[in-house]
C-alpha cells in the first residue's frame, strides 16, 4: 500500500476507478454509435447522460469502449497515488517546534468572570487564574522556583495573602509574613493564628493526637510515627533500617498506647507528652538485665492481659475502636520486644534522643492540648501561620507533624461533607518547603485534595530541593501543578529545567558567503532550524523584575513581576 493509503482510502479509490471506467465505458459506446450513424461531434457530448440514464445497468463489451474506461480508471489511480504519496505534513513555520510567548488575551478565559482579585490567584502583573476549578478546568496547585531575593515572599505570597477570598495556612520563616499581614487580616475578619517555633513562648498550643482520624486511628498513629522518624533521621541513617525499623515500632506502640488509655475529655486528651512520659518508664540501664521490669512493661503485660479478657467476653461498656488500638499497641510493642535485652535498650535510648525536644518547658506547653483549631480552617475564615526558625531545624519535625495533620484532619473533613468538599477554600502557601521537613503521602495528597477545595502553593529556591525532597516521587508532584511560576535564579538545573518547560521555536536562518579575488562571489541562502525560546543561560539571566508562568494548556508568558 502507498505511503499516506489507508484502508478507508483505498476502498474511496476503488469505487472511484470503478465510477470512471464505467461513465467512460458508456460515454465512449454512445459517441461511437452517433458517429457511425452519421452524427456531428457536437452532438455527442449532450446527449451522453441521457443514454447512460436510460440503460443504467449496461457496460458496453465493445473493446474500444473496454479499453477506454480502464485507461481512464489507471489514470485516475495514477493522479490519486502520486498525490497521496507526494503530500507530506510540512507545518510550514513549525517544522522544528512551535513555542511561542503567550499574549495578554490568552490568559482572560482564565481569570475570574468577575476580575475579582479576592477570587484569583495573582501571578504576574497581568496574569492570574481563577481559582474556581470547574471553570479553568485546571487546579489551583502552584509549583514557585526563585532564587533567594528574586521576591518569592514580596511578589507572591504576600499579594495572594492580602486579597484571597479563602482559608490559608503559611509557612513563615523568621516570622516575616505574620509581620507584614496580621493587622490587614484581621481588619478583613480574618482569625490569626500562629504555631510559633521561633519564638515558643508566644505559639498557639499544638497537639496533632487530637486530629486522628476517628474512624481509623491505627492510620494516623501510624502516619504520625512515620513522620517523626521521618524527620528526624539524618542522612547518614539510612544504612541503619533495623534501628530505625525497631524505634519505629517502639514509638508506635507507645503513641497507640497513650491513645487508648487516655480519657478523651476537654479537661484531659491524649498527647505526644504522655508518650515521652512513658518512653521514661523504660529502663536503658546497664543494671536492668530483665527487660520486663520495667514500668512501661508492666503497663503493657496489664494491657495485654486486658486485651485478652475483652476478647474471651466483650464487655458492653468497652469502646471496641479502643480495645483495637490498645491491641495495635500490644503488637507493636511486641515487635520492638523481639530482640535480645542489650538491643532493647539501644532502641530505647536512641528513640529517647531523638524525642529530646519534647522534653523542653515551652514544648511542652504548646504540647499539652491543641488551641489552633486546624479543623476550623475549612469552615471559618482563618490565616494560620508555622513559624520556622532559619538558622537551625531543632523543630523539623513539629513544622512536618502541623503539615500531616493539617492534611490529613482536612481531607476527612472533606470527605465527611455532603459534596465532598470542605464549605471554604483552603491555599497553603508552603514558602521554603525544603525546610519544613517531609510530609508522609504528600505526593497522593497533593494529586487528590483538588476535589476537596484544597490546593497548595510549593516554593522552592531550585529544581534539585525539591528533587532531594520527593526523590522518585518529584515528578509526580510537579506534574500535579498545572502552574509553574519561575521568579529567578541561575542554577544550571534550574534554568535547564525551565528551558525545556517552554520549549523550541522554528525559526529562519540566514547564511551569507562570500568570496574575494579576481572573480569573487556572493550568496545567500535561508533555512529553517530549531531554536529554545529560552536558553538555560538566558533564563538565568532573566531580568529580576521580570517572571516566567507556566499553565498547562497555554502558551508561557514572561511578564513583569507583582510590584515589591
Amino acid at each position: 500500500m502507498a505511503r499516506g493509503m489507508t484502508p478507508g482510502k483505498g476502498v474511496g479509490l476503488l469505487l472511484g476507478a470503478a465510477a470512471i471506467f464505467y461513465v467512460v465505458d458508456r460515454a465512449v459506446e454512445h459517441g461511437r454509435l452517433v458517429m457511425a450513424a452519421g452524427g456531428r461531434v457536437n452532438d455527442v457530448l449532450p446527449a451522453i447522460p441521457g443514454a447512460i440514464a436510460g440503460d443504467p445497468f449496461r457496460i458496453s463489451t465493445d473493446p474500444l469502449d473496454l479499453i477506454s474506461g480502464l485507461a481512464a480508471a489507471v489514470v485516475l489511480a495514477l493522479i490519486v497515488l502520486y498525490t497521496i504519496a507526494g503530500k507530506q505534513n510540512t507545518r510550514p513555520g513549525e517544522e522544528h517546534g512551535s513555542a511561542a510567548w503567550a499574549k495578554p488575551a490568552d490568559i482572560k478565559p482564565y481569570l475570574a468572570p468577575d476580575r475579582n482579585p479576592a477570587r484569583q490567584l495573582q501571578f504576574t502583573q497581568t496574569e492570574a487564574l481563577s481559582v474556581d476549578t470547574f471553570h479553568t478546568r485546571r487546579n489551583c496547585n502552584v509549583l514557585v522556583i526563585g532564587a533567594s531575593g528574586t521576591g518569592k515572599t514580596r511578589s507572591y505570597i504576600l499579594p495572594n495573602l492580602r486579597h484571597l477570598d479563602a482559608s490559608t495556612a503559611i509557612t513563615d520563616p523568621s516570622g516575616e509574613i505574620i509581620r507584614d499581614t496580621q493587622e490587614g487580616l484581621a481588619a478583613r475578619g480574618i482569625t490569626v493564628r500562629s504555631l510559633n517555633l521561633i519564638d515558643l513562648a508566644q505559639s498557639a498550643q499544638f497537639n496533632p493526637m487530637r486530629y486522628f482520624d476517628p474512624d481509623s486511628p491505627e492510620t494516623s498513629i501510624a502516619m504520625l510515627s512515620d513522620t517523626i522518624m521521618m524527620n528526624t533521621s539524618g542522612k547518614d541513617s539510612r544504612g541503619d533500617a533495623f534501628w530505625e525499623r525497631a524505634e519505629k515500632a517502639l514509638l508506635t506502640a507507645i503513641v497507640a498506647y497513650v491513645w487508648a488509655t487516655t480519657p478523651h475529655t476537654l479537661e484531659q486528651e491524649p498527647n505526644l507528652l504522655g508518650a515521652l512520659d512513658l518512653l521514661k518508664g523504660m529502663d536503658g540501664s546497664e543494671e536492668n538485665k530483665d527487660a520486663r521490669e520495667s514500668e512501661t512493661d508492666l503497663k503493657f503485660i496489664a494491657a495485654r492481659d486486658v486485651v485478652a479478657e475483652w476478647q474471651k467476653a466483650p464487655n458492653g461498656d468497652d469502646d471496641p475502636r479502643v480495645m483495637d488500638v490498645l491491641q495495635y499497641a500490644c503488637d507493636q510493642y511486641r515487635t520492638y520486644e523481639q530482640g535480645p535485652v542489650e538491643t532493647r535498650k539501644s532502641v530505647v535510648i536512641s528513640l529517647a534522643v531523638r524525642l529530646a525536644p519534647l522534653d523542653m518547658r515551652e514544648v511542652r506547653r504548646i504540647l499539652a492540648t491543641d488551641t489552633l483549631g486546624i479543623d476550623r480552617l475549612g469552615y471559618e475564615p482563618t490565616a494560620m501561620f508555622l513559624q520556622i526558625p532559619d538558622t537551625h531545624a531543632t523543630f523539623k519535625f513539629i513544622a512536618a507533624m502541623f503539615w500531616q495533620s493539617l492534611f490529613e484532619q482536612s481531607v476527612y473533613q472533606a470527605d465527611h461533607e455532603p459534596d465532598g468538599r470542605l464549605p471554604r477554600m483552603l491555599h497553603c502557601f508552603l514558602d521554603e518547603f525544603a525546610n519544613i521537613g517531609r510530609i508522609p503521602n504528600f505526593e497522593r495528597h497533593i494529586s487528590t485534595i483538588r476535589k476537596r477545595q484544597i490546593s497548595v502553593s510549593m516554593v522552592f529556591q531550585n529544581y534539585a530541593q525539591g528533587e532531594e525532597m520527593f526523590e522518585k516521587s518529584w515528578h509526580t508532584v510537579i506534574g500535579n501543578c498545572d502552574t509553574k511560576l519561575f521568579l529567578g535564579g541561575d542554577d544550571p538545573q534550574t534554568t535547564k529545567w525551565v528551558s525545556e518547560m517552554l520549549g523550541a521555536e522554528t525559526i529562519v536562518s540566514k547564511d551569507t558567503s562570500r568570496t574575494y579575488g579576481m572573480t569573487g562571489s556572493w550568496s545567500e541562502s535561508t533555512r529553517t532550524m530549531r531554536r529554545n525560546l529560552l536558553d538555560p543561560d538566558e533564563v538565568g539571566r532573566l531580568d529580576n523584575s521580570e517572571a516566567l508562568l507556566m499553565i498547562r494548556g497555554l502558551r508561557p508568558f514572561r511578564s513583569k513581576k507583582i510590584s515589591f
